[in-house]
Formats: C-alpha cells, structure tokens, sequence
C-alpha cells in the first residue's frame, strides 16, 4: 500500500490507493442443509451429503469451499458430492468458471436451501438449474451474470418454497429464447417483481412458464412488455387457481401464434381485461384458453378483434360455468376458423346467444360446442348462416336441458354438414321442431342419438318428410326415449337407402319407448318393403318402439324380416 497526495478544493489531502491488487473475487454461494430429505421425508441416510449438480455441456475450472474448511478444485462435469463430518447448514462458495447448475435428478436436490450471493460466475445455462429444489429461497440481492444464457427452460421448476423473486433477477438475460416451465409448480410463488423480463428481448418461448402457480394472485403491470418475438404462451398460467384479474395490455406480443390453455384452470379468475389480445395479430390457437375459468362472468367487446389469424377456439370457454352471456360480435373478424369443438361446452349459466355470433367461413367443427349448456333457453335466427363448410354438429347441443325450440332455417345453409349425432340429445324441455329442419343437409349419414331423450318433444305438427336421409347410415336411437312422440309426420316417405346392417348401426332401437300411429307405422313398413331392392344393405336392424302395425303392415314387416333378412322390434300387431 502507497500514499498518494490528491488535491481537492485547493488543497492536498492524503488517502491511501491499493496498488497493484485486482478486486476480491466475490463467489456464488449457496446455503446448503445436509440433513433435508428430497421428498420432505423425515430419515436421510445421506444427512451428511451435499451434492452440486452439473451439466456435462458445460464449463468448469472452479474452486468450491464446503463451507467446513474443506476446499476443492473442479475441473470436470461430474457431479460433485461433498460428505461432512457433522451434518447440518453450510454456506457452499463457488470462484472461477463455473457454467451453471443442472439438478436433474432427485439426490440430494432438497438440500439447496437458499441463494444469498450470485456472485462473479457467468453462467451459460439455467436449463434445470434449480429444477424441483424443494427448499429453494433466493435472498441474494447483486444481479446474476447470466448474460450468456439461451435456455432458462425449468430453471426453477417445483421449487415450491419459493415466495418472492428479486427486482432485477433476470436483467442479464438478454439473450434468453426460452423460458418454458421456468416456474411451473411453484405453489408458493405469491408475486412477481415489475419489469421481471424487461431486458429480455430475444424470448420466444413462454409455455407453462408460471404453470400451476397456485398462489400467484396478480400480474404486474407490462410484464411482457419488452417480449415482442415471444411466439409461445401456451399453459403460461396454466392452474393459477389464486388469479384474479389480468393488467391491461398484457401480451405486446406481435409475433405470438400459440395460447393453447394458456389461463387454463385459472378458477379465481372474474373479469378480462378490454384489449387483452389487441396486439396478437399472428394467433392461430387458442384452444383451450379459459377452459375452467370457472368464475368469469363475462368476456370484454372486442376481445379477438385482431386475432384475424386464428383457426382454433375449441374448448376455449369450455367449463367456464359462471358465464352467462357473450358479446356481440365476438368472432366477427375470426374468418380463419376451423374449429369450434366443446367452445362453450358446460358454460351453464350462459342463458341465449347473440345475434351472427360466428362470421367464420371456413368453419367445420362445431362438434359439442354448446354441449352441456343447461341453462341455454333459446337460439337466434341465423345463427350459423355464415358456416357453409360445416362438416359435423355432433353433440352441439346436448344437454341444453332448457332449449325449448329452435329458430326456422338453423341448418339451411350448412349442405355438407355429415353428422348429426347426439346433436340434441337430452333436450328435454325441447318441445317442437321447425319444419325443413333438415332438409337441405344431403350429405349427412350420421343421426344416431339424434334426439334421444328429447322427452317433451312432440311432432305432430311437424312434418319430417324431406328430411335428407338418402346417405345417412346410422339413425340408431335417433327418437328413443322421445316420450311426447306420439306421431312423426312424413316418416313413412323417408328412403334411407344406405342404412348400415351393422347391429350397432342402421335404425337400431331408433324408436324404443317411442310410439308412432298403427297407420303411420305400417305406411313406413309397407313404403320400406315396396322399395326394399334399393336398400344397399340387407340384415338392417330396425326398433319401431311400441309402435303397432296392421294386416297390410304385417305383410310388408314379413317381407323385409323373411326375404331382406331385416330384425324388427315393435309393438306388434294390432288386434
């Protein structure tokens, strides 16, 4: 050590200058217990071990004290474990190249108790670093030399004693692509810091980041702010049960595509922001999105305006319970559409629709879209006017137990619509049906369980006549249980040609518990035997409920059962 004279303020004062000597080396250090047990268990037979956990593509020419005077040099990607003559808390320093920690296995991992330096060491991973260290606290306060790590993917995983992350934690990390699973199942994980991924500007990857963060109760505002080439959100907050609201603005995110599940199972959370996806113009997915979401009550004007990308919505409200109504206009920019599957199935407080709720031209799947609907009591006209490319209705509407009726004209425009099946089923307050309900889809060859259980369901004013049954294969209990049937108008004239033979298929018990007139009944026999030639199929299964038939009936009944090989079960013959 020298003296130095400086002049300060005109005059000479004397300091002291260390010359010659570089600053002290400051380490990572790392509190260990020995005697934690991964698992929480009580007995460790390892209570005397500390393990450091490395990754065999990284570098390492490092010095470790263990904290008990015992020092070590490591030059190699081995895991190192460290025994102590009495087990208990030490603070383990790391000096020198050190390329980061990879837990990727349950030794010893639960005796990573806490992170009170970052130290000098540059890391160049956080892939697994942390993952599932049970006991993991970070009370360090310098910021952490990651500024050449890629991957962060799991970093701190199930690292369920994890409360609260430092400002600043991730400041290095500018060239960071993946974040995915980085905090997933940190249950205890209550808030995050403002401007947590400020500085991250190259992320591409947030999937199940904060996945099943049961505590985490609130985002800080702008938070992916900075995150503009993020194209991966899918399961992000997947199960945070204890999220109540969203900031506005969220996702200045313009390349993302995917928010498959990405609020998931979010049970807490009311309301969505006005905006929420303004900025997301490239989504094509968001499947699964608020599925669960069992508190929210309603959706926000113009909340996929700008998605005008985006080809998926099934499941998407799916279960969201306490829903009881939708915007106007909420898909209207949505033309991309294919998929509309189980979209606001069990949503059952929502009680009616909006008017051209789905201007989606490409559309085909609408498959138990509002399946479990409970509390649905009636449908706008036109509803579905804009689907021309429709392939299936499947389930759309089963379980709407308070559809009373449906709108003229629902499937006018929906010609190559194929299945029907299980479309109304369990409708039981449904009472009529509008005429020419399905008159215009030609290409359907599915309405097995069409309207099954449909128990208020009564067509005696209706007439069924050209319904479009020439390709349909299956009609198996398409009215069963229907038990206000007491007449289906125009079901004689029905030429179901392509009827299956399958005993699982064709018009098996199609009618059970259902009863049609003796004359209407023997008609349909009688119109059946006549044209039975052009039947593709000869063994077809038939179930014609109670439903009785007359002399002239019984003969037709012989001739399809004897010669055609048809099983027919019925009411019999009327004496």
């Amino acid at each position: 050590m020298s003296k130095k004279l400086v002049k300060i303020g005109g005059k000479l004062l004397v300091t002291n200058k260390l010359i010659g000597i570089e600053p002290k080396p400051k380490p990572l250090i790392l509190k260990m217990d020995t005697t934690k047990q991964d698992g929480g268990g009580a007995d460790d037979p390892e209570d005397d071990k500390a393990t450091l956990h490395l990754n065999s593509d990284l570098n390492y020419d490092f010095t470790v004290d263990w904290g008990d005077g015992t020092t070590q040099d490591v030059t190699t990607s081995d895991n190192i474990t460290h025994t102590y003559d009495t087990p208990g808390v030490y603070d383990v320093e790391i000096k020198g190249v050190f390329g980061g920690l990879y837990v990727n296995s349950s030794f010893n991992r639960a005796k990573y108790m806490e992170v009170t330096q970052w130290g000098d060491p540059v890391w160049e991973s956080l892939y697994y670093a942390f993952r599932s260290c049970e006991n993991l606290k970070i009370t360090a306060t310098d910021v952490p030399n990651w500024q050449n790590v890629i991957s962060a993917e799991q970093c701190f995983r199930s690292c369920t004693s994890l409360e609260t992350l430092p400002t600043g934690l991730f400041d290095n990390c500018t060239k960071v692509t993946d974040f995915s699973w980085c905090f997933r199942i940190c249950t205890s994980l209550k808030t995050l810091p403002t401007g947590l991924f400020d500085n991250c500007t190259e992320v591409t990857d947030f999937s199940w980041c904060f996945g099943n963060c049961t505590s985490l109760t609130s985002l800080p505002t702008g938070l992916f702010d900075s995150c503009t080439k993020v194209t991966d959100f899918c399961q992000c907050f997947y199960g945070c049960t204890s999220l109540t609201s969203l900031p506005s603005n969220l996702f200045n995110c313009i390349e993302i595509t995917d928010f498959r599940e990405c609020f998931r199972n979010c049970t807490s959370l009311e309301t969505l922001p006005t905006g929420l996806f303004d900025n997301c113009t490239e989504v094509t997915n968001f499947g699964y999105c608020f599925r669960d979401c069992t508190s929210l009550t309603s959706l926000p004007t113009g909340l996929f305006d700008n998605c005008t990308e985006v080809t998926n919505f099934g499941y998407c409200f799916r279960d969201c319970t306490s829903l009881t109504s939708l915007p106007t206009g909420l898909f209207d920019n949505c033309t991309k559409v294919t998929n509309f599957s189980y979209c606001f199935g069990g949503c059952t407080s929502l009680t009616s629709l909006p008017s051209n709720l789905f201007n989606c031209i490409e559309i085909t799947d609408f498959s138990h879209c509002f399946r479990d609907c409970a509390s649905l009591e009636t449908l706008p006209t036109g509803l579905f006017d804009n689907c021309t490319k429709v392939t299936t209705f499947n389930s759309c509407f089963s379980n709407c137990a308070s559809l009373t009726s449906l709108p003229n004209g629902l499937f006018d425009n929906n010609t190559k619509v194929t299945r029907f099946d299980y479309c109304f089923y369990f409708c039981t307050n449904l009472e009529t049906l509008p005429t020419g309900l399905f008159d215009n889809n030609t290409e359907v060859t599915n309405f097995m369980w069409c309207f099954r259980d449909c128990t208020s369901l009564n067509l005696s004013g209706t007439s069924v006549s050209n319904w479009s049954v020439g390709n349909v294969t299956n009609m198996r209990d398409m009215f069963r249980d229907c038990t206000s049937i007491t007449d289906i108008l125009g079901i004689e004239l029905w030429e179901p040609f392509k009827l299956s033979s399958s005993q699982f298929q064709g018009m098996r018990d199609m009618l059970l518990d259902t009863t049609l007139p003796t004359e209407r009944y023997s008609d349909m026999l009688i119109n059946w035997a006549d044209k039975a030639e052009h039947f593709v199929n000869t063994g077809i299964t038939l179930h014609g409920g109670n439903s009785k038939y007359n002399e002239a009936g019984g003969v037709a009944r012989d001739t399809l059962t004897s010669t055609y090989s048809w099983n027919i079960t019925d009411g019999g013959l009327e004496t």
